[in-house]
């Protein structure tokens, strides 16, 4: 039975940074921890737009910190208060939620337009999904006037508290710049990209008034911006990996398209008072914000803020305004004082909740047998990372399934239906049964697929796990037009992964345009550069000569596309240079027989890329593995791309690190030229100048952040 913990509150919340303003509600829970308080948190994924799996940083920091506990939604809670950030979160049923008994339960009403645009059904199931979230009968929180009236019309008979629970606006350092610019500067910005911006050229033209009293600066905005150029009113586009607090101390006045009818507090404009810039709203705003913010119809921007740039004195009104409201209504003062005047001063409980909070939970790595391993080895890469209270569960058609026992992991394998060619629709039956057992069985968290075609038989699983977070690690350089229909499986997941592509500059299949959609990795790698040992480690290991020339070739499996014209041409070569060692490099997984010349050198095992730089060079396929380990290694390498129609763009990747003299490219029916390649690598200042351009390649190793990702989804409720 899961330990009872004891908290003064228990937070639940959809924490990502998006358009649940999450930097607030951080804010709050950071301000009751101040208080003394003590903080459980559970995160849950709902159907609030917002950055794919992107966990707000103030909300990472108070968990890294200590300050609040994450809570896994197996635990059993005792509490004074059960608080619930924004009434969305309830519109649907937790599939999983922890089991909390609280004296007073609280649910905050963020948005209007979540009860003016439902019906009574909705509103009813809303209700009930929240009291059985919370465990008992709540009271519903108006962030303002707007939702207080929308729920006095929609909803009279629900308990409402008696006064507004404002936002805490969020703390932020910024010192205005000095400059006296010839003109005023209006921003727009929003905290992440899944907050509404205008959405085309014409919407874009009726908002940014081409007036010569003002410029305009935003930021992250979208690239419609053709209609302004040129124009009276200057236009700058930052992009969102710059500061925050450097864009705001650079702007005057913020016009954002906000509706108080759709989000009556938006954080962008807490934000803009906290920076000491004036936001600029529609009328309707004015009983919310009061005297911080100028108001008036989008016309009236450029006078507008022309007069506020020409009166000094009007400005620092505003900004003292903007201080006094923000004290009297967005304060973190506040907010801990409506929770001590509902739950009192903090407990001094002797028993501290622990560890307890997060017990482990399971993932099952779920992957499809590839021409290679690198289904495989990409989950192993992640399953590696994880942390202890995750434990990694394998289930692969590959069937080299079993080198992640090596690992001290569970693995499991099931036959690809290709194997004994049995019929797809009985197999997805028979596959839907084995699914099902296996997630009875290992009650996981979580199921992370890495595979092109997500299967029929996991959807029809996922339909009758409700609870189970789904995850999908999508390799990128599709060809065109392939598995368009298992793209559109990409709704069924709530997060994409998108191992990070070097060459992705050479990508033009159908998972470009869905980038957005995903969260793109940095290259994901089985071993970090310190788990691979130096050369005259490597080179014992593989008793290998240290001051020879060493060369490794690995050019696939085999298994659907024959390299042996090209392999023949290069052995040939090589087999004339004295003190040369080749090393061939025997997939575990490839149905080919082994005939090799005398003097080379089977290399067999798991990974390959252990041994990597015992060798001076490399002539190699150009699968996703085999890319990303050779160029982290600074391998200079010539290039042999399988070119089979269903794999992937191994040719896009192979032209790109030849285009920047990375290394070299030999395709298949180009044998003659791989002569010439060879000799080009046996001269060292050649070699020398690839691996020279090589060290300047710099990336971080993607499986961390996946790992991380995985963690942070297995112990949080999935509102489905």
């Amino acid at each position: 039975m899961p330990v009872k913990l004891r908290f003064d509150v228990i937070a639940l919340g959809d924490f990502r940074r998006g358009d649940n303003a999450a930097p607030a509600h951080s804010a709050a829970l950071a301000a009751l921890a101040t208080a003394g308080y003590s903080i459980g948190a559970l995160h849950v994924e709902s159907r609030i737009a917002a950055d794919p799996h992107i966990l707000d940083a103030r909300f990472q920091d108070l968990i890294e910190t200590g300050r609040v506990m994450r809570i896994s939604p197996s635990a059993r809670i005792q509490c004074a208060l059960a608080l619930g950030f924004d009434a969305r979160i309830f519109e649907r049923r937790h599939s999983s939620v922890a089991r909390i008994s609280a004296d007073a339960r609280v649910v905050t009403v963020e948005r209007p337009s979540l009860f003016a645009g439902g019906d009574g059904r909705g509103h009813m199931l809303m209700r009930e999904f929240a009291e059985e979230a919370l465990g008992g009968g709540v009271i519903w929180a108006p962030s303002a006037w707007p939702n207080r009236a929308v729920i006095a019309r929609t909803a009279p008979h629900w308990r409402i508290a008696e006064e507004d629970w404002r936002p805490v606006a969020p703390d932020l350092n910024v010192s205005p710049d000095a400059l006296e610019r010839a003109r005023p500067v209006v921003g727009m910005f929003r905290v992440a990209q899944s907050r509404p911006w205008p959405k085309d050229e014409d919407d874009w033209a009726a908002r940014l008034i081409d007036d010569p009293y003002v410029a305009y600066r935003l930021r992250g905005a979208p690239v419609i911006l053709a209609k302004m150029a040129p124009s009276s009113a200057p236009l700058e586009n930052w992009p969102t990996v710059e500061p925050l607090q450097a864009y705001l101390s650079r702007i005057d006045m913020l016009a954002n398209a906000d509706d108080v009818w759709d989000d009556p507090c938006p954080v962008e404009a807490l934000i803009a008072l906290r920076a000491g810039v004036i936001p600029y709203l529609p009328p309707d705003f004015r009983g919310v914000f009061g005297a911080s913010a100028f108001y008036g119809p989008r016309k009236d921007l450029p006078i507008t803020a022309a007069g506020l740039q020409g009166d000094r004195s009007i400005r620092d009104g505003m900004r003292t305004a903007a201080q006094d409201a923000l004290a009297e209504y967005f304060s973190a003062e506040k907010f801990v004082a409506r929770v001590r005047d509902m739950i009192g001063a903090p407990s001094r409980s002797s028993i501290a909740p622990g560890r307890a909070g997060l017990p482990k939970a399971r993932v099952i790595m779920f992957s499809t047998n590839g021409v290679g391993m690198g289904h495989l080895t990409r989950q192993l890469a992640v399953a590696r990372r994880l942390p202890a209270k995750i434990e990694p569960v394998f289930l692969s058609h590959s069937q080299a399934v079993g080198v992640v026992r090596k690992y001290g992991f569970i693995a499991e394998h099931t036959p690809y239906h290709a194997a004994y060619g049995e019929a797809k629709k009985h197999w997805n039956q028979s596959l839907a049964a084995l699914l099902d057992s296996v997630i009875d069985f290992y009650d996981p968290a979580a199921v992370l697929f890495d595979g092109n075609v997500p299967f029929k038989a996991l959807m029809t699983t996922f339909a009758k796990h409700p609870g189970v977070a789904r995850l999908w690690m999508r390799r990128a350089m599709w060809g065109k037009g392939r598995d368009l229909e298992a793209l559109e499986r990409s709704a069924k997941f709530d997060i994409v992964m998108e191992p990070g592509e070097l060459a992705d500059s050479y990508d033009d299949g159908p998972t470009v345009a869905l980038r957005s959609e995903t969260r793109v990795l940095s290259p994901v790698r089985l071993l970090d550069s310190a788990e691979q040992p130096d050369r005259a480690t490597a080179c014992a290991e593989l008793r290998l000569d240290p001051y020879a020339l060493n060369v490794y070739v690995a050019l696939g499996s085999g298994n659907n596309f024959s390299m042996a014209p090209l392999l023949r041409e290069a052995l040939d070569e090589l087999r004339r240079v004295d003190q040369c060692q080749v090393c061939v490099a025997r997939w575990m997984i490839s149905d080919q027989a082994d005939e090799w010349p005398a003097d080379v050198s089977v290399l067999k095992g798991y990974p390959f890329s252990r041994w990597l730089n015992a060798f001076d060079f490399a002539i190699a396929a150009a699968g996703y593995n085999s890319f990303a380990e050779h160029m982290a290694a600074a391998l200079p390498t010539i290039w042999t791309p399988n070119e089979h129609a269903l794999m992937d763009s191994q040719l896009g990747r192979a032209e790109y690190a030849a285009r920047r003299e990375f290394g070299l490219t030999v395709r298949t029916g180009q044998e003659p030229y791989m002569k010439n390649a060879v000799q080009r690598m046996l001269n060292d200042a050649e070699r020398g100048r690839f691996r020279t351009k090589l060290q300047t390649q710099d990336s971080p190793n993607g499986a961390s952040t996946a790992a991380d990702i995985v963690a942070d989804l297995c112990f949080a409720a999935i509102a489905r």
